[in-house]
């Protein structure tokens, strides 16, 4: 028949591996967050990029109704000078399609650079996208094998909760209760410790000759007047 510290060693084992398994749980929910927010920081850095090619489509739209508008007014002063019998407003017509014709040579100018420049921009804005569309497709797999392995963990963690409670209906219930009450202290394991004799072995501190003494009955769980633990001499774990 098991002693009851073996039984105790055997269940806090278990607690161990389902303790693991429920931290990896609770960490798979935050890496899928972290992993999504990299998604929408590439979504927002291509976003950027689509908005400053937008707006460069916008300015060179708008410099070419520009240029269209003086474009128009020069052909307006063009047909009045033929039509004009002054000398004077023929002059003055004149000197004003001059300037106009110099503001849209100097816009043309500007027009041709923006248009290189959006040559540029498209080419660059199919690089951020080819990138964008790789880093979320690279984003989403890692999202859908971190699901892939949350499942197998619930799974794990049904078959752990089992052997656990398993362990359990094989403890004593006195035994039982000493470790549920450390285990639900929040204490980190182990909570099963051995004594080797003059100390506990979980916080290392001198133990007590009258707790020394309560090793001698095996029915009852000696606890370190330290840090609590359940504290067990080494003969006694077969």
């Amino acid at each position: 028949m098991n002693s009851p510290i073996s039984l105790l060693l055997a269940l806090q084992d278990k607690d161990v591996k389902l303790s693991a398994i429920k931290a990896k749980l609770a960490s798979a929910p935050l890496e899928i967050k972290s992993i999504s927010k990299e998604i929408e920081s590439s979504e927002k850095r291509f976003d950027e990029h689509k908005a400053e090619f937008k707006a460069l489509e916008a300015k060179a739209a708008n410099m070419r109704a520009e240029r269209k508008q003086l474009e128009a007014k020069i052909s307006k002063y063009r047909k009045q000078m033929l039509e004009t019998k002054k000398n004077d407003d023929y002059l003055a017509l004149n000197d004003e399609i001059n300037r106009m014709s110099a503001m849209v040579s100097d816009m043309e100018s500007a027009e041709l650079q923006t248009m290189m420049d959006l040559d540029v921009g498209r080419e660059t804005l199919e690089e951020h996208k080819a990138e964008c569309e790789h880093d979320i497709a690279m984003l989403n797999g890692r999202i859908w094998e971190i699901k892939e392995h949350l499942a197998r963990l619930e799974s794990e963690c049904e078959d752990a909760q089992e052997q656990v409670a398993e362990a359990e209906s094989k403890l004593p219930e006195i035994f039982l209760h000493a470790y549920r009450k450390i285990r639900n202290s929040g204490k980190k394991f182990p909570i099963v410790v051995r004594n080797d004799g003059e100390k506990c072995c979980g916080c290392f501190l001198k133990v007590s000759a009258e707790v020394a003494s309560k090793f001698s009955d095996p029915d009852q769980p000696v606890l370190c007047e330290q840090c609590g633990r359940i504290m067990y001499a080494p003969h006694s774990e077969s």
